[in-house]
């Protein structure tokens, strides 16, 4: 088979029907300058060509050169047209990416597709360059028309350089991040990032800083690929002080050392809650309280006492009286007041200014006998003092003239005439007695209204000698009672 006939068979595609040579004799011209420009482009491009062809992804064309030939343009259009239909040519693709450079020619729509046919994979945060620009991956690939004819042919063997390569048609450029590894307190991510600032790489991974927490390396240095950034985080803490509460956040580890951060001194009364050396936990509130003391002098009268004393020299019923004074009592006293208000008082001593003396009395207790009048004659007595003398019956007892008891005295007497009802604590009961106006009787009875220094004599109930009721002195006769009351009453 000749040239032109291989040529011929090449280039028949259901899309593309070259001039039969078998024409008419007027049409031949075409026919021969069609592949003379075929010949010519041939030999033209093949004295270009050197080195040994890249292996093609699947799907792919690949040459050997820069400079595609006429050879791998009717390549292209057998591919474009037997294989797929289509009426596009493959474009000459560069790929750069992961350091090294992969070219071919493809009819692979979008960039997605390209890179996948370079056996290429992408990952979170790549980007794709389309000739120098960032684009979509799935940007579509503007390829060019097929080859249909002797002008498109024609101007695609002019398209090729006079000598050495061409751009190619597409450049795609896989851009990858730098991998970071961010420390952030017990968390560890990985980040992907395109910056170097460590301020900036921050930024991105949207971490939130605070002025306080600590960022190595500094915020203004520079991270490259496998690097590592560190955040030492603040603790929020809350600080009250007699000037109010502030929300704060520290990295310093004890409650001292926040307070020497702040610049908050402590006085030699003053103190902290919690203590100086607790730790610093996350949210803690701390306190500082402010001591002061107050410190004055209080005075306490002491009133006056009273007490009694016996005296075996003095005679019963006589009395000396020493007069008292009221004692004053100097406190010192001291307040404790944290921050402002004050919360204990405590009595630091004692001072007597003025010494108290009691009010003392001092009674007799010496029985002296004297002799009173009467009219049964002279009677001894041991003491006499005032009372008041009222008179009763046995109908003032209470009982009935039936009961069996009616009549009887408390100690078992028939009251009547000569026995008095008397108060035991005063005169004690069976002592002998003298009644100026009544007579000599016998303490042989007692009653609820007779209370105190009150003498109720007693009267038969047939004779009434118009007792009225006053006040006299009785005379206590003898003999003197086991007991009796040494002070009166």
């Amino acid at each position: 088979m000749s040239v032109l006939s291989r040529l011929e068979s090449r280039w028949t595609a259901p899309r593309l029907r070259l001039p039969s040579i078998r024409r008419s004799p007027p049409q031949l011209w075409h026919h021969g300058a069609f592949f003379g420009l075929l010949l010519l482009a041939l030999s033209f491009s093949q004295a270009h060509i050197a080195g040994v062809p890249p292996p093609a992804p699947s799907g792919a064309t690949a040459y050997a050169s820069e400079a595609p030939s006429v050879s791998a343009l009717v390549s292209d259009v057998s591919y474009a047209t037997a294989e797929t239909g289509s009426a596009r040519r493959p474009s000459d693709l560069l790929i750069d990416a992961d350091g090294r450079r992969v070219r071919y020619r493809s009819l692979a729509p979008t960039a997605r597709a390209a890179l996948a046919e370079a056996g290429i994979h992408l990952g979170y945060g790549d980007l794709i360059a389309l000739d120098g620009s960032v684009a979509d991956v799935d940007t579509r690939l503007a390829h060019k028309p097929a080859v249909s004819s002797l002008a498109s042919l024609a101007e695609a063997v002019s398209a090729l350089p006079v000598w050495g390569g061409r751009k190619p048609d597409v450049r795609l450029e896989v851009q990858r991040p730098m991998l970071v590894q961010l420390h952030d307190g017990p968390l560890t991510v990985t980040v992907p990032t395109r910056e170097t600032r460590v301020t900036a790489v921050l930024a991105g991974a949207g971490a939130r800083l605070y002025p306080e927490d600590r960022i190595s390396p500094r915020l203004d240095a520079t991270v490259g690929t496998g690097g590592h950034i560190t955040i030492e985080r603040s603790k929020p803490v809350t600080l009250q002080t007699r000037d109010g509460v502030q929300r704060l956040r520290t990295l310093v580890p004890t409650v001292r050392d926040l307070l020497a951060e702040r610049g908050v001194t402590l006085g030699a009364l003053d103190f902290a809650l919690p203590d100086l050396d607790a730790l610093i936990r996350s949210d803690l509130a701390v306190q500082v309280v402010r001591v002061a003391h107050r410190v004055w002098t209080e005075d306490e009268v002491v009133p006056i006492g009273t007490r009694t004393e016996p005296d075996a020299e003095l005679e019963l019923d006589q009395r000396r009286e020493a007069l008292g004074q009221a004692g004053l009592l100097r406190h010192a006293m001291r307040a404790f007041i944290h921050d402002g208000e004050e919360v204990a008082r405590k009595n630091e001593g004692t001072e007597t200014v003025v010494e108290k003396r009691d009010h003392v009395v001092t009674y007799g207790t010496k029985v002296v006998w004297r002799t009173v009048d009467t009219p049964d004659g002279p009677k001894q007595y041991w003491r006499k003092f005032r009372v008041l003398a009222t008179s009763y019956n046995a109908s003032h007892g209470g009982k009935p003239r039936s009961s069996p008891g009616y009549g009887i005295t408390a100690t078992g007497m028939v009251a009547g005439k000569g026995v008095v009802a008397v108060d035991p604590r005063v005169i004690p009961l069976y002592t002998n007695l003298y009644v100026p106006g009544y007579g000599v009787a016998v303490a042989g009875d007692t009653g609820g209204a007779v209370k105190g220094r009150i003498v109720d004599l007693g009267f038969p109930e047939d004779v009434t000698d118009g007792w009225s009721t006053r006040y006299l002195d009785v005379y206590l006769l003898e003999p003197v009672p086991a007991w009796f009351p040494l002070l009166l009453p």
